[in-house]
């Protein structure tokens, strides 16, 4: 009797594979035996985790807003998902610069679905999208029923290819995915982010280096949660029978003082308030103070909760970048 291995690999396609969600997908789907095509903006900074998987990932420098060079990857090989995390996600930027950030947040998207149509493709497609697509001056917890108004370029490209994943699986039955994507972090967060500015500052400032950090609003609060935790619920996302657009988020809010707290009082340096001064120049006009989410809706689709605890998170940044840093 021949024995037959049942155990096909499935092929994914990941854009934007040197960001955070990228690289912790990356491995997520390299444990899962997956054979992985990622593509990287030349660039951007290799995550120090992904050095190890040079040998059983694909990986592809890729424009993704130069059209000819993504339909090249895309006719490479058939992919059973894709994974399109290729993005300008720092919204201030995305501000100063909409033209850009349309043609990488939303036109290399239909570009993709628009692909997978003409050569009548059968991949599943999850698409990355992002808090900001609501309006945020509506009721919290936000949920897929909230109103989605944006206000500015970032949330605007968001939500305008959120709509159209939505008319490609309602039209075409393309098997598309929205996960719609609360502020997450780790220590593959770029330093201009809020919390990895904190600890890397709070660090220098333990090693008398500075001796103050500039924020904006201290009011914010935000659903924070463990990018290594949301990359399963975008892999959970795709194995569902019938696609359903989900939101990851954690479901807990809390404020930027809880982040001082805990970071201050992690790296033993006392009050926070002797150290932090308000910068009226970071205080972003359009800001909403609370943004959290309901994620009952998440569990009952793909079974998932996050696992990592916000204190757990922070504690685990501040003890990878004071290990990596010395």
């Amino acid at each position: 009797i021949m024995a037959f291995n049942n155990k096909i690999s499935k092929k994914a396609l990941v854009t934007g594979s040197f960001g955070q969600d990228g690289s912790y997908l990356i491995e997520l789907l390299v444990k899962k035996g997956y054979q992985i095509t990622a593509t990287y903006y030349s660039t951007s900074q290799k995550p120090a985790g992904l050095s190890h998987l040079k040998a059983k990932v694909n990986f592809v420098p890729l424009d993704i807003t130069n059209f000819k060079a993504l339909e090249e990857i895309l006719s490479a090989q058939f992919y059973d998902e894709i994974y399109n995390l290729a993005a300008v996600t720092f919204v201030p930027q995305a501000s100063s610069s909409p033209i850009s950030v349309r043609k990488v947040n939303t036109e290399a998207v239909i570009f993709i679905l628009d692909f997978l149509i003409k050569h009548n493709l059968s991949s599943r497609f999850f698409q990355a999208a992002s808090a900001y697509i609501f309006d945020l001056s509506q009721p919290m917890p936000l949920t897929l029923g909230s109103k989605i108004n944006p206000k500015e370029p970032y949330g605007i490209s968001k939500a305008e290819s959120f709509f159209w994943l939505r008319f490609y699986r309602r039209y075409y039955h393309l098997y598309t995915v929205n996960g719609v994507l609360f502020n997450h972090e780790s220590p593959r967060r770029p330093d201009y982010f809020v919390i990895p500015k904190i600890i890397n500052q709070a660090i220098e400032i333990k090693k008398r280096k500075r001796q103050t950090i500039k924020l904006g609003n201290l009011e914010v609060k935000r659903d924070w949660g463990w990018a290594p935790d949301y990359v399963e619920a975008m892999w959970l996302s795709l194995q569902q029978n019938n696609p359903k657009d989900v939101i990851i988020a954690t479901g807990r809010v809390h404020k930027l003082t809880d982040v001082l707290d805990i970071v201050f009082s992690e790296l033993k340096l006392g009050d926070w308030q002797k150290y932090v001064d308000i910068d009226q120049s970071l205080i972003r006009a359009s800001e909403a103070d609370e943004i959290y989410a309901n994620i009952q809706e998440t569990y009952k689709q793909i079974k998932w909760r996050p696992k990592t605890s916000f204190k757990t998170m922070l504690k685990t940044m501040i003890k990878l970048k004071l290990e990596t840093n010395g």
